[in-house]
């Protein structure tokens, strides 16, 4: 212990003069800069916890860039190191008695810049009172230290001193130990950089103090292997050839973790992944395609899971995409289909067909049309699938959909009708009941399925322009940038107000006769659930709750698709919940009704099963729910983990 002492004691005598020359300077540097700023500086809030922080900061950097380096440094005199090579079996003791030294520097000497610091501020009248600031801390009102940011600089530089220590003991005379030390932090840093950016969040959950304090472990122990083995018998090159290849040994346990986890983020376990999204499914509703991660705070990869035994397969890399648009810009169709469009990383393009599992191969691009080029056979699978999968429907319930430039009718005798798309290639389209709307124009672009024509311009321009439209069997209920609602009968060209709607919103198509209406009483009770008839401008109140809020009613359960009718379960019912808790149903007959609240709390709703009995996507898996019993069970994974 006394050797140990001994060498602490002689390496403060070697470097005192260095390390508090360096803080006297530096303190004497920030004096000035503190003296000479305006005093409007000062006024705002933290501004003399932020100049106290700078006195702490310079004494860790004194730490980083003097203390640690000298500990080689200091060595060399006139006859080299040769005073602790040939005393080898003092290595130990010497290294111990450095290590102490440069604990008590890392403390006295940030803890001398502050007392420092308090001196300076208190001579130039300003405060540092504002050091503490009142937050929550453990869910009680406190008073919090307030860390400014030229302490984190502080901390740095104090996590960097065993790593100038090791680095110094490399290179000859100890020279460029802060430079070798942060350049070795920078490399690891922009290692680190690359690789989160390559695959986002793969580091997330990890414990940056944990990485940190290891760090710090490893640099000291570095330090004490290049140093008591490097040095017995040898110099600079025997130092760092033994340090180096201790650094390779323990950074290959990291580097192996880091592999597998990133293995693991592009490679998850199938039939175990969470689910992160599910993006739809064929149009028998048996094939899933959903993107899911062996964590759920990473990118899901893309994969084909079968409903009905809960296994699963990896289609793609977590960067590839599936979509709907199948080659037609703007085709807007449901989450139920057969083909998906397939843009893999490497930006090439295929048609996958979920159902079958297969691929087209790389589809080319038509640069002039701005669209696929298709063989004829894959096209006419698709103009088949979108035939069979759209939501949108006339008056008759017949289906409507747009493919390669005309918009396409089924007639009630199944012959089919072709008529020029009203709509660009690149148009978004939606249906608006009996209608279909183009989104993202600065007036509303309608188009009458009945009429199988466009609905003229109608209001003006500005606030009188008409935002949106839904249709019922011609008749169009049109509302104005004002939130005035205006009545368009495209039979005769009419158009009137809409008085009788007031207090109410719009929902959807309830059936091809009637609108759904909730009241928009901002949240006054009670909640009101009502039918409109176009045809007669008939209004009747469906349901009054005396305790549910009217504006937190959402049209749930399959809305995502877009269709003209608003979806229903099986039983024909629409499903509608107020809050979080409390559901409402609508039956074919209008009778409103509230059910239990047998629903996850945080879902997604995929597909009906069967009447009362719904698939849904909550907390990463799929599943089935008994709305009769209450009862929940696992569909996906097959095994919970």
């Amino acid at each position: 212990m006394n050797l140990i002492l001994a060498h602490c004691w002689r390496e403060w005598r070697a470097q005192r003069f260095v390390l508090l020359s360096f803080l006297g300077l530096g303190c004497v540097c920030l004096t000035i800069v503190f003296t000479v700023v305006p005093a409007d500086w000062w006024v705002d809030d933290g501004r003399g916890a932020l100049a106290l922080s700078w006195f702490v900061a310079l004494g860790a950097f004194g730490v980083a860039g003097f203390a640690a380096p000298g500990l080689v440094t200091c060595e060399f005199g006139a006859k080299d190191d040769q005073f602790v090579r040939r005393l080898p079996g003092a290595l130990r003791p010497a290294f111990a008695g450095k290590l102490l030294f440069l604990l008590l520097a890392a403390l006295a000497m940030p803890l001398l810049g502050l007392l420092v610091g308090e001196g300076v501020l208190t001579a130039l009248g300003r405060s540092w009172g504002d050091l503490w600031q009142v937050g929550w801390w453990e869910g009680e009102l406190q008073p919090v230290l307030r860390w400014p940011w030229p302490v984190a600089l502080g901390g740095a530089a104090l996590l960097l001193a065993p790593w100038c220590w090791a680095f110094g003991s490399w290179l000859p005379r100890g020279r460029m130990a802060l430079g070798a030390a942060i350049l070795f932090a920078v490399l690891v840093g922009a290692g680190l950089v690359g690789v989160e950016r390559q695959l986002p969040n793969v580091l997330a959950g990890q414990s940056p103090t944990a990485w940190l304090a290891f760090a710090t472990v490893l640099g000291a122990g570095l330090a004490a292997w290049s140093w008591v083995r490097g040095r017995r018998g040898g110099g600079a090159v025997r130092s760092a050839r033994f340090g180096a290849v201790a650094l390779v040994t323990v950074l290959l346990v990291p580097l192996a973790w880091l592999g597998a986890r990133a293995y693991r983020y592009c490679n998850p376990e199938a039939n175990t992944a969470y689910l992160t999204h599910v993006h739809g499914s064929s149009a028998d509703g048996r094939w899933l395609l959903a993107s899911g991660a062996h964590d759920e705070r990473w990118y899901g990869v893309p994969l084909r899971i079968d409903r009905d035994t809960g296994v699963a397969e990896q289609i793609g890399g977590f960067r590839d995409s599936f979509g709907r648009w199948l080659g037609l810009p703007g085709a807007y169709l449901g989450s139920a289909a057969q083909h998906w469009l397939h843009r893999r990383d490497d930006a090439t393009t295929e048609v996958f067909d979920l159902a079958t599992g297969r691929s087209s191969g790389p589809l080319a691009y038509d640069r002039q049309r701005k669209q696929l080029v298709l063989p004829p056979s894959l096209q006419a699978a698709l103009d088949e699938d979108q035939a069979r999968t759209t939501q949108c429907r006339t008056a008759d319930g017949l289906p409507v959909w747009r493919a390669g430039g005309k918009l396409w009718f089924r007639e009630a005798d199944g012959t089919l009708t072709a008529l020029e798309d009203p709509f660009d290639a690149e148009a978004v389209v939606v249906a608006a009941g009996h209608g279909l709307r183009r989104l993202g124009s600065n007036a509303a672009v309608l188009y009458d399925l009945t009429r199988r024509r466009l609905v003229p311009a109608l209001g003006g321009k500005g606030r009188d322009r008409v935002e949106s439209g839904l249709a019922v069997r011609g008749i169009w209920l049109l509302t104005l940038a004002t939130g005035t609602r205006l009545r368009f009968d495209f039979a005769d060209g009419s158009q009137e107000p809409l008085p009788e709607l007031a207090g109410w919103q719009i929902v959807g198509l309830l059936d091809h006769d009637h609108v759904l209406l909730r009241s928009s009483g901002k949240g006054r009770l009670p909640l009101q659930v009502g039918s409109y008839r176009p045809s007669d401008r008939t209004v009747t109140t469906l349901l009054s709750h005396p305790t549910a809020r009217d504006h937190v009613l959402l049209h749930e359960l399959g809305g995502r698709d877009g269709g003209s009718l608003l979806p229903r379960d099986p039983a024909g019912r629409i499903w509608l919940r107020s809050g979080a808790d409390t559901w409402f149903t609508v039956g074919p007959d209008q009778a409103v009704a509230e059910r239990p609240a047998a629903w996850p709390r945080h879902h997604r709703f995929l597909q009906w099963l069967a009447t009362d009995r719904a698939l849904v996507l909550a907390d990463g898996r799929l599943l089935e729910i008994d709305l009769a019993s209450g009862q929940h069970s696992v569909r996906f994974p097959a095994r919970a983990p």
